[in-house]
Formats: structure tokens, sequence, C-alpha cells
């Protein structure tokens, strides 16, 4: 692993150098096979014969053709690891804002009007905005009849998908939807400088009957520069809910199945409060997507200067083009065609 380490500068795939151990091993191969192919012909023919069969000449030819044949198959490999160097840091300015996507995780995400359920099409969605972000600063926060940290702010998307992946009902124990209590959460989880830049997309199905939700949004954007963007997930026809646990319809004190739908009035009237926009998932995900990438890119950005990547000159082709040389030419040294000659 160190030696990997030491010379991943001048090779871009130093693990690909470990199948080097191949070549030692097929020219063994070779001495064997040849090793145990005069024996066999000392066994059971004439000794004056078998050098008449075998002269020395042919074996020097079948030598040098397995040498050559090897050091071919060395130089594919190293070819295949891409030598490199003429190493340059290139330093690059991207525009990004800061990002947090929080998702509903209170039970009835488990509404299957959007199919297989809200849940995942909330996933889903968050998980393919995720892959068009760029260079922006993404945190995820996860929510119900509480709101909590999932992840801070960072620009590590790897990190951020595997928190969307596994956003779940069974993450907290309380129910119900706090999306007042989430925005509070989200104006202390961003940064104190450069208010220009921040965006909160919320994706619910908006079962919110509490009126601060609406007074938290319009305060965000007012005092803390938040353009919060409102995803439902869900119908207005709604769906019945069943105990994860069980399998049974949930049902009221009466006795009535509950029935949770979409709250598209709150979540477009909080979106209108804090200037940002309301989407809503109909199950084509890339136009959602779009249309609100679309709308996050109007937002005023921060400029950022970093060293984003290390740039090389790539000499792949040298030893490839050696290879083939050197393979062409074992190919053509037959031992057949030595062996006419002493025919």
């Amino acid at each position: 692993m160190t030696i990997f380490l030491a010379i991943s500068d001048y090779v871009e795939l130093p693990g690909v150098l470990a199948w080097l151990w191949l070549v030692p091993l097929l020219f063994g191969l070779w001495l064997l096979s040849w090793w145990w192919q005069g024996r066999t012909l000392a066994r059971f023919g004439n000794e004056e014969i078998v050098k008449q069969l075998m002269p020395k000449r042919m074996n020097r030819t079948r030598l040098i053709q397995a040498l050559l044949f090897c050091s071919a198959i060395a130089l594919f490999i190293l070819a295949y690891s891409n030598p490199r160097w003429g190493k340059r840091t290139e330093s690059v300015e991207v525009n990004a804002i800061d990002l947090y996507i929080a998702i509903d995780v209170s039970r009835s995400m488990y509404g299957n009007d959007l199919k297989p359920n809200r849940m995942e099409v909330s996933q889903r969605f968050a998980r393919k905005l995720l892959t068009k972000l760029d260079g922006d600063r993404v945190g995820i926060l996860i929510f119900a009849g509480s709101a909590f940290m999932q992840m801070p702010l960072t620009d590590d998307y790897l990190t951020a998908d595997f928190f969307l992946k596994n956003a779940d009902p069974t993450l907290t124990d309380a129910q119900g939807t706090d999306m007042g209590g989430l925005i509070e959460l989200a104006r202390k989880a961003f940064a104190t400088d450069d208010p220009q830049n921040r965006a909160l997309v919320i994706i619910t199905d908006g079962e919110d009957h509490d009126d601060k939700a609406i007074a938290a949004a319009e305060k965000a954007h007012q005092e803390d520069g938040v353009y919060i963007f409102t995803v439902g997930a869900a119908t207005p026809q709604g769906a019945s809910l069943r105990d994860p646990r069980t399998g049974q319809f949930i049902t009221d004190r009466s006795g009535n199945k509950v029935v949770s739908s979409l709250n598209e009035s709150l979540l477009k009237t909080m979106a209108a409060k804090s200037r940002g926009t309301y989407f809503r998932l109909t199950g084509n995900d890339d136009k959602a997507v779009d249309a609100l990438l679309k709308r996050l890119n109007k937002l005023e950005s921060r400029a950022t200067s970093r060293r984003e990547y290390d740039e090389y000159e790539s000499y792949f082709g040298y030893p490839l083009g050696l290879g083939i040389a050197l393979l062409l030419v074992s190919f053509l040294l037959n031992p057949s065609r030595t062996r006419k000659q002493f025919a």
C-alpha cells in the first residue's frame, strides 16, 4: 500500500501494477512447459532424433518469443495503469449556494398515493437533486414531530446521499409534522455570514396544521435571507395509512380509516412568503428536479476560489504502442517456420 501511494503521482491506477506478478508467472509456466516437452521427447525418442526435432536455434527462437510475449503483457499492464507526470494544480472559482434538504419522516410518508410510497418517491427526488448540484454546499435535515440535524453543510455529496438513502420514519418516535420547528433549526444551522445564498428545500406531504410554519417561513427570509422551496410528496386525494409494524389500517376514535392528503395550500403559502417556489411530485422526478434546479440557479451565489483538481500529462500510448510491436514480433517468430529450415 505504501508503494502504491508513493507512485500515485506517476500512474493514475497504481493498483493495476499489482498484476505485474502475472508476467514472471507466465514465463515460469513457459519454462516448465518447455522442460516437460523436452523430457517427454527424451523418454520416448532417440536422442539424436530429439536433437534434430529441437535444434538449439529453434529453442533460442522459442525463448526469445516467450520473452517478447511476456514483455508485451507487462507493457499492456503498465499502459492500463496510465503513466502520467507533469503535475500541475488548477485553481478553480465556482459560484455556489448553501442548501439544506429537509425530508419528512413522519409515518404519513408511508402513504401509497405515490408509488411505491411517499417516502421512497421523496428519497428518489432528493438523491437525483443531489447528483445535479455542482459546487454547492449541502446539509441534510429530517423532521416529523420535531426536527433533527443529520448532516451540516458540506460538499461531501457521497455522505449526503447516504443520509438521504437511509431517511425513514423509524428514525424518530416523535410523530406529526413540525415545519415551524424545522425552519427554526435551519436558520440556526446556516452560517452567520453572507445571507444572500441560502436555500431550504422541504420535501413533505404538508400535514402540519400549525399556522406558525407560515410565519416562520416569512421570518426566515426577511431576517436571514433564506429562500424556502417546498415539494409536495402526496396527492390531494390522499391515501389510507397502515401501521408499518402490523400492516393494519390506522383508524381514528370512531373506527374510521385515517386518510392523509396533501396540504398544498400550506406549502404554496410557505414558498410564497419566503420568495421560494412550490413543486409537486407526480412521478416524473426528472422534470421536478430540473425545475427546482433552474430556480436554485437564479439565486445570488457566493464566489469561492479553491484548488479543485490536479492535472497530469498522460503517456499510456507509449507502453501500449511498444507492447503491440513486441507482440507482433513474437507472433512472427513462429517456431514452426524455424522447424521447416531443419526438416
